[in-house]
């Protein structure tokens, strides 16, 4: 029994030295730095890294442009009329009137079948510029311009105009 007395004996020390060790840590680490602050440095490095070469996707169809302006003032061409037309698909869309030209040349050499009276060009003044717009045809409603846009073969992404 002795024995066992005395195993039970160094197992109350250790305990009690073990319960004053967290009693200190707690003490040190809890109570004593309760109040304390940490600081940040200040970041002195570049936030962020534009690379030369994003990668990614290239952005399609930058020529397509929205028929959006404040100013709806429509300056019609000389022999294009605009007044009538309903809805049309938007072909191509440039600041610059020379280049719409050389585009619609380009499309009619290229395709026997379509004509010259079907396009027509009209400008729209905005804020920023004037851009002049080559647009396909009227129609009576946007479904109509659709079915013949899927068809087209001039555009990949068809853009209906609604010019009421």
């Amino acid at each position: 029994m002795k024995k066992y007395y005395y195993d039970n004996k160094y197992i109350f020390i250790y305990s009690i030295l073990a319960l004053c060790i967290i009693f200190f840590l707690y003490y040190i680490f809890y109570l004593k730095n309760k109040n304390d602050y940490f600081y940040i440095n200040e970041f002195s490095k570049k936030y962020f890294i534009i690379p030369s070469d994003r990668q990614g996707e290239k952005i399609k169809y930058l020529n397509k442009k929205l028929f959006n302006s404040e100013d709806k003032n429509i300056i019609l061409n000389e022999n294009n009329s605009i007044k009538n037309i309903n809805y049309t698909i938007q072909i191509y869309v440039d600041t610059n009137y020379d280049s719409i030209a050389n585009y619609l040349d380009k499309i009619l050499l290229n395709n026997n079948k379509l004509i010259r009276n079907d396009f027509k060009i009209f400008s729209l003044n905005t804020n920023i510029s004037v851009y002049y717009y080559l647009v396909y045809m009227n129609f009576e409603n946007s479904d109509e311009a659709m079915n013949i846009c899927k068809k087209l073969i001039l555009i990949e992404e068809c853009i209906i105009l609604n010019l009421k």
